[in-house]
């Protein structure tokens, strides 16, 4: 169970480790577009890169890239695979659960009858068992007294 805990462990940082180079990279490839001079991104007719305020006069470009992706890592994607992945594994599991039980509790129900009367039947047919007789003290030993 600690192997268990420990490879978990292992496995947490490394998610977060490629969460945050995610960010990271994202950043950097932002800030490499915004400095090539050959390239033109536009969106709804505003240039996204050189001058515009897309994102407002008061945010940087690279710090809004990373946040969004910080955020889309930190939030998103842990909540899509949460009710995509661990939802129907639970309510799947709680199904076949609660299908076991009512087998296991009908199987029970049925053979109750049975098992009363293999009981009473093992309780009258098997033989007696002989209690041994503890053993006989030669007649001619004395107890000593000091």
């Amino acid at each position: 169970m600690r192997a268990i805990a420990n490879v978990f462990k292992v496995l947490i940082i490394l998610a977060i480790g490629m969460a945050l180079l995610a960010v990271l990279t994202g950043g950097a490839l932002w800030h490499a577009l915004s400095d090539m001079p050959g390239i033109h991104v536009s969106i709804n007719g505003q240039e996204l890169f050189e001058g515009s305020d897309f994102f407002g006069d008061s945010v940087n470009p690279t710090l809004a890239g990373c946040l969004l992706i910080g955020v889309v890592a930190c939030i998103a994607l842990p909540l899509v695979l949460l009710l995509s992945v661990g939802l129907p594994l639970l309510v799947i599991g709680l199904v076949l659960g609660a299908v076991l039980l009512g087998a296991l509790s009908l199987g029970s129900l049925l053979a109750s009858p049975v098992l009363l009367m293999l009981l009473l039947l093992w309780l009258l047919l098997r033989s007696p068992k002989k209690h041994a007789a503890p053993p006989a003290r030669p007649a001619n030993s004395a107890t000593k007294t000091d």
